[in-house]
């Protein structure tokens, strides 16, 4: 069982994928990242500049679904 005391394989990621489909679906922009992806992409860009525009890339959409954002992820 993972430290978030959710066991696995009870559809966490599918239920995370089908709520960005119907937001997708609304009208709403979605992004589905992992926390690990985002900050490498963060940590490679080579000018302050070039961090500001990757960071409006996952602040701009109304929706942002990191897998397993748990306790886990954020402590």
């Amino acid at each position: 069982m993972p430290n978030d005391g959710v066991p696995s394989g009870v559809g966490k990621t599918m239920l995370a994928q089908n709520l960005g489909m119907l937001a997708l679906q609304r009208g709403y922009t979605v992004r589905f990242t992992t926390l690990s992806a985002a900050l490498a992409d963060l940590l490679k860009q080579e000018s302050l500049p070039a961090l500001e525009r990757r960071i409006r890339k996952y602040t701009s959409p109304s929706l942002l679904i990191p897998p397993r954002a748990g306790p886990a992820v954020w402590a």
